[in-house]
């Protein structure tokens, strides 16, 4: 991701900060799958809360589809 990407990224996150945050602790409240070790918060700008795509995966190589 380019410098300048990065930079109104940024911007925009802290022009909210607040609900940002808020947001995020909703987010990681939600149940995950017992198996996921991390997961993964794609920015895509088209669609979810904020434009991510947040993705349960269990090490790099598989991720989990189903929820528990």
């Amino acid at each position: 991701m380019d410098k300048k990407t990065q930079s109104l990224i940024r911007e925009s996150i802290n022009e909210k900060k607040e609900e940002v945050i808020r947001s995020f602790q909703v987010l990681f409240q939600y149940p995950f799958h017992p198996d996921a070790t991390f997961i993964m918060l794609e920015v895509r700008g088209d669609g979810g809360l904020f434009g991510l795509t947040v993705t349960q995966m269990n090490g790099w190589g598989k991720q989990l589809t189903k929820n528990v």
